[in-house]
């Protein structure tokens, strides 16, 4: 009797253990459904198709969300960016967004010739390129505007491609009235004196009581007299 006992108690809790075990093995099921807890590293789907992405992303249980286009080196019509990136471990479901390839930006180079060294410089850069050699050169146009660039006027280029000046240093330089900057904030100042084909040399800060910071005192060639072109122009600044 002892020993049927025993066995009925052993059957009983093998009974309970697998229960147990059991509805265990449920919860757990129904936390990582409930909870979305199952966790996938992203791929790396950069230079793929948005097709070839979306593919690879569903083999991992992962949704893609095109966010856009932009430029890039990346071959046109192929991810060049993705979000989150890869090898970030994430929940099952997750959207990755991407960014679809445009190819590079492409710039015409703009008409320069003519223009003051300073002026073409800043036209150029904002077009997105680098400004490579600057050639000075004997030639007609007033001192240091540009009389050619390399490549020419309306060259298809890259952004980030190289772009050289030949600029006039032409010692028959006109007579010019200089400017009156005095008074004038100081970025307001440097541009009046790049476009009059001066040269602005040093800039000096000096104290001056009841001046707000940054406003012109004075300047080493005196307003309205007559200079050369391409004459070097000292400023004194209120600080």
């Amino acid at each position: 009797i002892y020993s049927m006992g025993k066995k009925k108690f052993a059957l009983y809790l093998g009974y309970i253990i697998g229960i147990i075990l059991f509805f265990t093995f449920l919860f757990k099921i129904f936390i990582s459904i409930y909870f979305n807890e199952t966790y996938y590293k992203v791929p790396d789907i950069t230079n793929y198709t948005l097709e070839e992405a979306t593919d690879l992303l569903k083999k991992n249980n992962l949704n893609i969300n095109n966010v856009g286009e932009g430029f890039s080196n990346v071959t046109i019509g192929k991810v060049f960016l993705q979000n989150p990136a890869p090898d970030e471990i994430v929940k099952k479901g997750r959207n990755i967004n991407v960014w679809i390839s445009k190819g590079q930006a492409l710039v015409n180079v703009p008409n320069l010739v003519g223009k003051n060294y300073l002026e073409a410089k800043t036209i150029a850069e904002n077009k997105g390129l680098i400004i490579d050699k600057t050639i000075y050169v004997e030639g007609q146009g007033e001192y240091n505007s540009i009389i050619a660039t390399e490549p020419e006027t309306n060259t298809l280029l890259t952004q980030g491609e190289k772009i050289s000046f030949i600029v006039s240093k032409s010692s028959k330089n006109k007579m010019i009235t200089m400017p009156d900057i005095v008074g004038l904030p100081l970025e307001e100042a440097l541009s009046i004196i790049n476009k009059s084909n001066l040269v602005i040399g040093e800039v000096n800060f000096i104290t001056v009581e009841q001046l707000q910071k940054n406003i012109v005192v004075s300047s080493s060639i005196k307003s309205k007299s007559q200079v050369e072109s391409g004459s070097v122009v000292n400023i004194y600044v209120s600080k």
